[in-house]
């Protein structure tokens, strides 16, 4: 059992405290938590039966803690269920690091986290699903920094999980570990994708995470390229350099360039495509 000192316990009371008290601008500020819900709600109703398509952009195993949450939240407002939620995990995060981490490790994250919320605002630090990405990754940076490959590689594939993109450090991860303990990480990286698939089946049925990993692909294929993306960026740059200005569209929920989206699409399915052969 982890050794669970004094002020540990501390950091978590304090951290719920924190969080509470900034339920108010989770519940009516610009949160995501919304479609967190209707993806829930789509999650349950094809367990129940009902015959409907779970649009879901978010990957299968992600749409399934969307549900757990959703379970959760009949008992309250869902806001309410996803602040327990961010605080679970963050209690999580905290127990694996005074359990197989190093004392300075069990601070760093905290930290990151306090840093994050003061530059970012709180509403954006808990309300988006990218706080469960950033504290896997952050697991698996430190674990891999302890030796703990299988376990580093486990974290890497359960953010891969929750979103795509971080797939493409699993070859990064696999050529900076000395070689011979490299078996440790195909195990963790097979454990990891089995244990969030089994999870993922078990929560929604075959037939939905299917359903949900199609919808995903087209959803995002159809999207284009977000403004504030590297890509983005960089087609605004050569825009400006000659004069000219990107064309912007509002669609799916966000703003994307246009102009970018015809090129950079491609572009970074054959970069992504490139660093897994690697």
């Amino acid at each position: 059992m982890p050794d669970l000192q004094g002020r540990h316990v501390l950091l978590l009371h304090h951290t719920g405290l924190f969080l509470y008290w900034n339920f108010p601008s989770i519940e009516g500020g610009l949160s995501d938590t919304y479609r967190y819900k209707e993806i829930g709600a789509g999650v349950q109703r094809i367990i129940q039966g009902v015959d409907v398509e779970l649009a879901s952009e978010y990957p299968p195993f992600m749409s399934a803690v969307f549900y757990l949450i959703y379970v959760g939240s009949l008992l309250g407002s869902y806001s309410l269920a996803w602040v327990v939620f961010v605080f679970l995990l963050l209690a999580l995060v905290t127990l694996y690091a005074v359990w197989r981490l190093a004392e300075a490790d069990r601070w760093l994250f905290s930290l990151a986290v306090i840093g994050a919320v003061f530059l970012l605002y709180p509403m954006l630090v808990f309300t988006r699903y990218d706080l469960v990405v950033a504290a896997l990754l952050f697991l698996m940076w430190r674990a891999y920094e302890r030796q703990h490959y299988r376990d580093s590689a486990i974290f890497l594939m359960l953010a891969s999980l929750v979103k795509i993109v971080p797939v493409i450090v699993l070859p990064i991860l696999y050529v900076c570990t000395p070689r011979r303990q490299r078996r440790q990480v195909v195990q963790g990286a097979i454990l990891g994708l089995a244990v969030a698939v089994l999870f993922t089946v078990m929560i929604m049925g075959v037939d939905a995470t299917v359903q949900n990993y199609f919808y995903m692909t087209k959803y995002h294929e159809s999207r284009g390229i977000g403004v504030e993306s590297t890509w983005s960026g960089l087609n605004m740059l050569y825009d400006n350099l000659r004069g000219e200005k990107s064309v912007m569209g509002f669609h799916h929920r966000a703003v994307h360039n246009e102009d970018a989206s015809a090129w950079a699409g491609g572009v970074a399915r054959f970069s992504i495509l490139l660093g897994v052969a690697v």
